[in-house]
């Protein structure tokens, strides 16, 4: 399948995530496979993530290209209520101008 992950609350100066209350969850990464299989993976995951019915949260992110660098480092990207609200440089937590991730 893939590499487990696990998402644990910890306390955060953006926002508070009370749906962790009940404590660690996991989901798991898509990894590399053939089409069939790949898309297969894809739609379970989907349906995982869907069924755990999480609408605010946060993931770190970053572009992996020949871009400049304002798009190759890793952000921290919070989303709440279904709504992406900020993407903030995890180098520094400057937030980004919104019209780099709009």
């Amino acid at each position: 399948m893939g590499d487990p992950v696990t998402v644990m609350r910890r306390r955060n100066p953006l926002l508070d995530l009370p749906f962790l209350e009940a404590g660690p969850r996991s989901f798991f990464r898509a990894v590399p496979a053939d089409g069939a299989a790949r898309e297969s993976l894809l739609d379970e995951q989907w349906s995982r993530w869907k069924a755990a019915g999480l609408r605010t949260y946060e993931f770190e992110f970053r572009w992996v290209c020949f871009c400049v660098p304002e798009f190759t480092q890793w952000v921290r990207i919070a989303v709440v209520d279904g709504t992406l609200v900020s993407v903030r440089r995890v180098a520094d937590g400057r937030e980004l101008p919104a019209d780099l991730w709009r």
